[in-house]
Parts: structure tokens; sequence; C-alpha cells
């Protein structure tokens, strides 16, 4: 190939990724202008994002805002207080089986076995926020969902447990106090997105980061193409199965029910 025609097809693919960025964005602020109410931020900005990628990823996951979680052992209600189970954003296998979700409220109940990823999401990332996110997504790292898939497709970037993610449209946070948090908590989470600073933040632990690092460092900070780079990162660290079995979750249900009227 000639320096010509490799200068071109650079131009060209670098043309073309800008294009998807801007296309991204402004489908994100033109949810956020028909969703955004101040007075009810928070939910707000939880259905924004989950109709923001539901744009992008409803061929495989189904997304639900505000959710609480029911594991397969049921040890959620020892790790959380009833007012701490509710996460933003999560998206759920669309093969998840039995598909059951109970509806209380605005709160969902989903079986954990069902969730391919989560997203905490705030409008104005601080420290304070950023710690209480961490310290409620690492308490899924106690929860076991393995075995809900059986024949499986997977690539060499999957992972088999639920991807954590974060999502904030602005920061009042410094770089190094963000990057602090992040290195100290890597088991909490794996990737970060800070919308308005057109930022991606990601955890080396996951495969598909550790693949796309030019070299080695305590976090992945990528400021081209970040959104892109996020979906492409949540579907690169899917397993996949032609069914995904919520069925433990609801056979303690039934077990624990029963002993209780016994």
């Amino acid at each position: 190939m000639s320096e010509e025609t490799q200068s071109a097809r650079q131009t060209w693919a670098r043309e073309i990724l800008t294009g998807i960025n801007k296309q991204l964005r402004d489908r994100f602020e033109e949810i956020r202008e028909q969703h955004f109410n101040p007075n009810t931020k928070g939910y707000e900005y939880e259905k924004i994002v989950a109709a923001f990628l539901g744009d992008y990823v409803s061929g495989l996951f189904d997304l639900h805002a505000r959710v609480g979680l029911i594991d397969k052992d049921l040890g959620v209600f020892e790790r959380f207080r009833p007012s701490e189970n509710e996460f933003d954003v999560v998206a759920t296998f669309k093969n998840a089986c039995p598909g059951i979700i109970l509806k209380i409220g605005e709160t969902k109940m989903i079986p954990y076995d069902a969730v391919a990823f989560l997203v905490e999401v705030k409008q104005t990332l601080t420290e304070e926020r950023l710690n209480h996110d961490i310290n409620k997504l690492v308490r899924l790292n106690d929860f076991d969902c393995s075995g809900r898939f059986g024949l499986t497709f997977t690539g060499d970037f999957s992972i088999n447990r639920p991807l954590k993610t974060l999502l904030y449209y602005e920061s009042s946070i410094s770089e190094q106090a963000l990057t602090d948090i992040l290195t100290a908590n890597a088991g909490a989470w794996d990737l970060l997105v800070l919308f308005s600073g057109n930022l991606l933040y990601a955890n080396p632990a996951l495969p598909i980061v550790r693949a796309n690092m030019s070299e080695p460092a305590r976090i992945a900070r990528m400021e081209h193409n970040p959104m892109l780079n996020y979906l492409l990162f949540v579907q690169s660290s899917m397993t996949l199965a032609p069914v995904t079995s919520t069925m433990r979750t609801f056979l303690e249900l039934l077990r624990v029910s029963r002993e209780a009227g016994s």
C-alpha cells in the first residue's frame, strides 16, 4: 500500500470516528433534553442513560432504570439495607429465563443472574458520590453468578460476571483525587465515563482494556471516542449463551418460603 493511500485511509477513518463520536454525544444530549427534570434529576438521569444505551445495545440486552437485585443465595439481604439495594441502570440478557421481573413502585426486582452490566449514574461527579458508588458496587463481588450459563459463546475478552460501570455528566473532582480513588478500589469498577469531559477511564483488569493499552498503566484514560469505546468494551466483555438461567434464584425463594412456613 502506498503512503498516499495509507494517509487517505487514516484521514477517512478519523473522519468517520469523529462523526460517530459527535452522533453519540448529540443523541445523549437529545435524550437528556427530552427527559431532564431538575426537580427529579436523579431518576431522570437513570432514564436518560437507559434510553441512550437502549439505542445501541438493545439487540442483546434489555435496559432497566432503578433496579433492586436478588442473588441466588439471597445474600443481598445481608449485604444491603433495603434502601441501599437500588441500582441506577441495569442491563439484563434478553434470553434470561425465567424472565420474571417484579415491579414494586418505581423499582424493579431482578435476579442478579440475569444481569449483563450495571451503570451507576449521577449528574455531577464528586469525591463523596464516587466513594458512595464504589462502595455499593464492590459489594457485588460477594455474589456468585457462576453456573448461570450452560453452553457459552466466548471471545478472547469475555468475563463471566456482570460488568460494573459508572457514568457522570459533569465533574467537580480533581484528576488526582479521581485516579487515586479508582486505583485504590480497582476491584470495584470496570469503566467510568465522564460525559462532559469526553473521557473514558478503563480498568486494566478487563482483558479488552489491556489489549487496547499501548503501555502498562494503573488506569487507562481515553480521550478519543470515549462513548464508542465504552459500547465496544461492554460488548467485548460479554459471555453469551443460548439461555441465561435465573432459575436458581426462584428455587431459593421457594425453598426459603417453605422453611418459613414449616
